[in-house]
């Protein structure tokens, strides 16, 4: 019977299913490195069912990412969102969401002589970079240890104003709302906490074996599309830097793995064919702060975010392709966490 579907979650009356479920994709959307120490409420659940639920759950996950990043209007399940209205007159924007209309870029002498600035230093460290990008020293894995994750407010200073507030229809299936992301600690990310043990995704998990496979067996005929696609948004790119006067062809790669490793950082995932000196290196201050909001709280974005992280060096349609890859990227962490849970218990 689904009269359960009327009543609060907190009442007990969800089946076990659904509520195993439930703590799962809390953990995967937010904690995805603590996931294995709940694996083994999988043992029991039907494979296939809970592994085509689970993936499907991710990438609401993800798509949450690239919806706030990109800054699209809040929909009609948010008490804030819209509706369809009758007549002519546009949606009223409430005064609690930002608008998100993306800014023309300047044109004056000042914003050329520093867009120029930009795109000739950025060109440099791409140049600087293409070489070293899988130059792995034996420092590497502290350098990845201490890379400095911008998040632009304190873990725990939650203001209302930035939850999103959902329709009671949508709140009764919400319980532990204060339930959010938490930087890793050296301790954790160095393998000295109990709690948590890093995923080594090149020696432990290669997503093109492990991924692949996993999805074969248990999601027959999405490993093809979802393996492709996420290879095809790492390798996206105008070959060139900056909005109007970069027009030199240059190797955007260096920049392109930077990000997506630095959303694998946040996650605890680190791979030790990669250079992680790249990322202090390409990715400034407000780029950082962005990427992690999308990728960790992208209900806190907002314009201003968007436009310091953009400045004078992108164009709106490459912040979209960054938003893709922080998607793309996040999706595979989440996923990789999750291939490691039930090997653990579906494969001993």
């Amino acid at each position: 019977p689904s009269d359960w579907l009327s009543k609060p979650i907190s009442e007990g009356s969800v089946p076990e299913f659904f509520r195993i479920i439930y703590e799962l994709d809390k953990v995967l959307a937010y904690r995805p490195y603590l996931i294995r120490d709940r694996a083994h409420v999988l043992q029991h659940l039907d494979k296939m069912k809970t592994f085509q639920a689970i993936v499907i759950l991710v990438h609401f996950h993800c798509l949450a990412s690239i919806y706030h990043g990109c800054g699209v209007t809040v929909e009609v399940d948010l008490s804030d969102g819209h509706n369809i209205h009758k007549g002519n007159s546009p949606p009223p924007n409430p005064n609690n969401v930002p608008s998100f209309t993306p800014a023309i870029p300047g044109t004056s002498h000042l914003n050329a002589i520093s867009e120029d600035n930009e795109c000739q230093q950025m060109e440099k460290l791409l140049l600087e970079s293409a070489p070293i990008m899988n130059a792995v020293g034996p420092a590497n894995t502290q350098i990845f240890v201490n890379i400095t994750t911008e998040i632009g407010y304190q873990p725990g200073q939650r203001k209302q104003s930035l939850l999103p507030v959902h329709l009671p229809t949508i709140q009764c299936f919400s319980i532990d709302s204060e339930y959010e992301y938490v930087p890793l600690t050296q301790n954790q990310l160095l393998a000295e906490d109990d709690g948590y043990l890093p995923l080594e995704a090149s020696s432990e998990f290669t997503w093109r074996d492990t991924g692949y496979s996993f999805l074969e067996r248990y999601y027959p005929g999405s490993e093809i599309s979802i393996v492709n696609r996420i290879a095809e948004a790492g390798k996206m790119t105008y070959n060139k830097v900056g909005i109007h006067r970069c027009m030199n062809k240059i190797n955007t790669e260096p920049f392109r793995n930077a990000v997506w490793y630095y959303v694998h950082r946040l996650f605890g995932v680190i791979h030790d064919d990669f250079n992680y000196e790249l990322i202090e290196n390409l990715l400034f201050r407000d780029i950082k702060n962005y990427i992690t909001l999308v990728a960790t709280q992208p209900y806190r974005v907002n314009e201003a975010y968007y436009e310091k992280a953009r400045g004078k060096l992108f164009q709106h349609s490459e912040m979209v392709h960054i938003n893709i890859m922080i998607m793309e990227a996040k999706l595979q962490a989440q996923l990789l966490y999750f291939f490691r849970a039930i090997s653990d218990v579906w494969l001993r």
